[in-house]
């Protein structure tokens, strides 16, 4: 289990942290009450500030547009797709062929990878 050697409190719901395994600083921050945490692949403490400001950004328009993933499974994240492709076809956008992607990781992928 790794541990966390240094910490620097930005916001009350963001911080930063590194880890002993790893030379890179992390951002923890809280959405929605919700807690995530990446990496902000950068060595650099400062950089890893302004950093971390960008990806909570980043992280509150997904959340507003509906495209955080808040979980890494392939089921989740295809259930996201086909739920996508689903609202274009029923609002007149999207392609033909969504309808083929969606049978396709229904019935081969999502039973497959589960």
């Amino acid at each position: 289990m790794t541990t966390q050697t240094a910490r620097h409190d930005i916001e009350d719901n963001l911080y930063i942290y590194t880890q002993d395994n790893s030379k890179y600083w992390y951002a923890r921050f809280q959405l929605f009450g919700k807690w995530y945490c990446k990496s902000t692949k950068e060595k650099d403490k400062d950089k890893a500030i302004a950093k971390a400001h960008y990806i909570i950004l980043e992280s509150r328009i997904k959340a507003e547009q509906g495209t955080l993933s808040k979980s890494r499974r392939f089921r989740d994240v295809a259930e996201l797709a086909i739920s996508k492709m689903e609202n274009e076809l029923e609002h007149g956008g999207g392609k033909i062929i969504f309808k083929d992607y969606i049978n396709a990781l229904r019935k081969y992928h999502v039973p497959f990878f589960d």
